[in-house]
């Protein structure tokens, strides 16, 4: 698996590292954005990384109409096609939301996801939802009514929930020896928390 992240607003080098890579297995790319999620476990920390207090966390209730989200990708910036490889990111209030995903209208001239963009968080943003932490709520996904590469005004885009993926999540971190939650009897992978009533887990 290869990757490059951005440390204090500049893009790092390349890394290639080896990692399991996991799809879940209901995805079919026909309408099941609910399921459009999956899972990098690498077999070693990835350096420069910090694990720290801030590190984001993973939203284990459900997203809510009405919610303020931020987004990030990498993807292509307008409808020619054109502008990728650029790190960018938008901010949407939600319309709908169930377990498994949620949506949001674009507006004119609004924010959008394009092509290239899919699998990017969609994270609670902090200072719209009076949370001190940004926690993971889903991933990019897909959008309907646009050009090839990005939706236009009007059009929906849809996002993939993490609240109902939370059990396939901490169940294929275990399988690769995973176990982050210290001794409480239960069988979960990852430690539970909360913030101004959201329940999250903390993964590291």
């Amino acid at each position: 698996m290869s990757l490059r992240r951005e440390d204090d607003g500049a893009v790092q080098p390349w890394v290639t590292l080896s990692a399991t890579v996991y799809r879940h297995g209901n995805y079919t790319g026909v309408g099941d954005p609910g399921d459009d999620i999956g899972l990098v476990v690498f077999d070693d920390p990835i350096a420069g990384v910090d694990a720290g207090p801030d590190t984001m966390r993973v939203l284990v209730s459900p997203m809510g109409a009405g919610d303020r989200i931020v987004f990030h990708g990498w993807g292509i910036a307008t409808h020619e096609g054109t502008g990728a490889g650029i790190l960018r990111y938008g901010s949407v209030y939600i319309d709908w939301a169930s377990s498994r995903h949620f949506t949001d209208e674009v507006v004119k001239g609004g924010a959008r996801i394009c092509k290239g963009d899919s699998g990017g968080t969609a994270r609670l943003e902090r200072s719209s939802n009076n949370l001190t932490f940004d926690l993971v709520g889903g991933m990019a996904s897909e959008y309907e009514v646009g050009s090839d590469f990005c939706p236009y005004p009007g059009g929906t885009q849809r996002w993939a929930a993490t609240a109902d993926k939370i059990a396939w999540i901490e169940a294929r971190l275990l399988l690769n020896g995973i176990d982050l939650t210290p001794g409480d009897g239960d069988t979960t992978a990852c430690l539970r928390a909360s913030q101004s009533g959201r329940d999250y887990m903390r993964c590291w």
